[in-house]
């Protein structure tokens, strides 16, 4: 009896992280909160023209120092979200495909793909994504290529696993015997059975995904000034730390709260596929 209601109670909790997760995403992506406090200056002496105000004053960050514009600088969480989601999609989408080709292709092939695979998977992520950035001018183009590049043997990885698991069953062998071609197999019966686990990988690297870019640009190798991202504005609210501490804290809050809901989310979508990722 205990073991049931503590089922129960873990089903239910987690469903409630998801709803959780899912409202965070929500509320920043439609008005999410922009920091006004750590804009970065159109010239570099204006921050002594006025002192910055604390929170409330206009807004929940405090006043933008002065030649500090929203319009001209943009919305942080755009540029976070819009990173968060293409770099696990389009890692899946490369990733997903090729491990499909090697897993289906088999022989030399694949062997051949493994091996690269290997030597990506080795690279450390973030020398890799340092390096390739700067290489690459820093930006969130390169932000995105690099950790492309870097995540997409991963999915090439778990998705082969998956489709050597199919192709060996029973409803495969059946298709291919009445003369279904392997484009046909591949599309409309094995690739709908391998994309619970690659959503649910997709939205947990979300939040990866998140963090990567605010270390990025708070080292000077992501989003370039004047435009607006939450790790940059964390870098640049340090010469006010002791006077104005919400420079910093406020979009560090807010990285917090959006890896949270990723992992709420990605923990939801794993108990409700009934996805473990390993």
């Amino acid at each position: 009896g205990r073991a049931v209601y503590l089922v129960e109670f873990q089903r239910l909790s987690t469903a409630h992280a998801g709803i959780v997760g899912h409202q965070i995403v929500c509320i920043v992506a439609q008005d999410g909160p922009v920091p006004n406090g750590v804009a970065v200056l159109q010239h570099p002496f204006s921050q002594y023209a006025h002192r910055p105000s604390p929170p409330g004053h206009p807004g929940p960050s405090g006043k933008p120092r002065a030649g500090a514009h929203r319009a001209a600088r943009g919305r942080p969480e755009s540029y976070t979200l819009a990173a968060a989601v293409m770099i696990p999609v389009l890692a899946a989408v490369l990733g997903g495909a090729l491990g499909i080709f090697s897993a289906w292709v088999g022989g030399v092939v694949d062997s051949l793909i493994q091996r690269e695979t290997d030597i990506l998977i080795s690279l450390p992520d973030i020398l890799f994504a340092l390096v390739l950035s700067a290489l690459l001018g820093g930006g969130l183009q390169s932000i995105i290529v690099a950790y492309v590049i870097l995540w997409a043997p991963i999915y090439t990885r778990i998705v082969r696993a998956q489709v050597l698991v199919e192709k060996s069953k029973a409803y495969v062998e059946a298709a291919i015997s009445i003369g279904a071609s392997s484009s046909r197999v591949v599309l409309r019966h094995v690739t709908p059975r391998i994309l619970s686990i690659v959503l649910v990988k997709v939205t947990t690297d979300m939040r990866t995904a998140v963090m990567a870019l605010a270390f990025l640009s708070f080292v000077g190798l992501g989003v370039k000034p004047p435009t607006a991202e939450w790790g940059l504005m964390i870098s640049d609210g340090r010469s006010f730390i002791s006077s104005a501490w919400w420079f910093s804290a406020f979009p560090a809050v807010f990285i917090f709260l959006l890896t949270l809901s990723f992992s709420l989310l990605g923990d939801f979508l794993a108990d409700r596929l009934n996805v473990e990722l390993r």
